[in-house]
């Protein structure tokens, strides 16, 4: 046991990059360092020696977020091929990048996250068209299907789930027509550090 007191003093953690402090080798568990570059801070190994997860020790405070919106008509192609679905527009985000013209948001915190959407399809000739959501590329989540059977007729698709991200993931939202004329008619992306 360590017991330091002092009221002229602090405890001053070994200081390092943030190549330093990855190129540590097998760190154990809860082990704290500060990091002078990048994103200074306290970091601590929440991982294991063999498989680390830094975390910066604030990170929690203010937990990552984003919401990102679709303002804008974008017209659809009935050929079954997935295409992102514009984001132009980002109402407020944090510990999250934005690539506004991509319509890409990539993780820089790592954690447990709520993902939810909400998308508008205008149909003007019937058809049916799926949205979901997209990470490093690849699907994640329950496809959200919609099948209108009407004309000039506006429907919704939406999820929502919990996700564990890693740091560098890229989240997207993306819709298919499959048959009829739509075009997309607004909607929301949000992702909330959750843990």
């Amino acid at each position: 046991m360590l017991d330091v007191s002092s009221t002229t003093k602090g405890l001053l953690p070994p200081r390092m990059t943030q190549a330093q402090r990855t190129a540590i080798t097998s760190p154990a568990t809860g082990l704290v360092v500060y990091q002078t570059d990048g994103t200074p801070g306290l970091y601590c190994n929440n991982g294991t020696p063999a498989t680390p997860l830094w975390q910066q020790l604030a990170a929690q405070a203010q937990p990552a977020y984003g919401h990102y919106i679709n303002n804008t008509f974008q017209q659809l192609v009935s050929n079954g091929s997935m295409v992102t679905v514009n984001l132009p527009t980002a109402l407020e985000s944090s510990g999250l990048t934005y690539a506004a013209g991509a319509s890409t948001v990539t993780v820089t915190t790592p954690g447990l996250y709520r993902i939810s959407y909400s998308m508008g399809l205008y149909f003007i000739n019937a058809g049916n068209a799926v949205g979901l959501l997209h990470k490093n590329g690849s699907v994640i989540g329950r496809a959200s299907t919609l099948f209108m059977s009407q004309n000039q007729n506006v429907s919704w698709v939406s999820d929502d789930g919990l996700y564990t991200l890693n740091a560098g993931d890229v989240i997207a939202l993306k819709t298919a027509l499959y048959s009829g004329t739509a075009q997309v008619y607004g909607g929301t992306l949000t992702l909330l550090q959750v843990r």
